[in-house]
């Protein structure tokens, strides 16, 4: 379905733009102001809507609920953009430090990445996780259209939609994370990782016992 075009005026836009910087989610203020999702993304990269320029609030002030919504790719950026900020106003000791932790945190989503695609090429990785990417947005500019739309006799009638079919299904890649049989495993790619850093921690905190008969070898439970 293509999303009908929705012009909105500049104090519109600038509404959304002070509350995107004051925190509030992409998503919670194009449902605040019946914008597109994508659209207000393009236009944030294009005129440099940026969190990373605003001042630090308060102490005592910060809502970390407003951190619900950010993801592994956000935190990796993050950490880029300060780096590339230390750098460009001559900080070099803590411009080392966020490319030591950019650098880390890259590793550890590659390793990551190899667990949940196996097999692939990093150039293979890279394009599902951009259709991923397209695909997410194309669904939620849909969901927000559809909870904006007026509801008509006509359109009541109609059945409701079935679940949207995400392209970027790989069931096949994840034989390591053990899901129950009556779970399908989340599209997700944040909440895959989630899942097996879960499954990790676990594994790690077992405690190591020596099975009877087998002095040599330790179990992990």
């Amino acid at each position: 379905m293509t999303e009908t075009y929705r012009i909105r005026s500049p104090e519109t836009w600038a509404q959304a733009r002070d509350d995107y910087l004051a925190g509030l989610d992409a998503a919670a203020v194009c449902r605040r102001y019946d914008l597109g999702l994508s659209a207000f993304r393009r236009r944030a990269r294009r005129q440099g809507w940026r969190r990373i320029d605003q001042d630090d609030p308060a102490p005592g002030d910060l809502d970390l609920a407003i951190y619900d919504d950010v993801t592994s790719d956000d935190q990796l950026e993050m950490a880029y953009l300060r780096f590339v900020q230390a750098l460009d106003q001559g900080k070099a000791v803590e411009a080392a430090r966020w490319r030591r932790l950019w650098l880390e945190m890259r590793a550890e989503d590659a390793a990551l990445d190899a667990e949940l695609f196996p097999g692939r090429t990093r150039a293979e990785v890279a394009a599902l996780l951009a259709a991923e990417r397209e695909e997410d947005e194309r669904v939620e500019d849909a969901r927000l259209l559809a909870a904006t739309a007026p509801i008509t006799p006509r359109t009541a009638a109609l059945p409701a939609p079935g679940p949207a079919e995400k392209v970027h299904d790989v069931h096949s890649t994840f034989s390591s994370a053990h899901f129950p049989p009556d779970e399908s495993p989340p599209s997700s790619r944040a909440e895959r990782r989630r899942l097996l850093r879960e499954a990790r921690r676990r594994t790690d905190a077992a405690p190591a016992v020596r099975q009877p008969g087998l002095s040599s070898k330790l179990v992990t439970l």
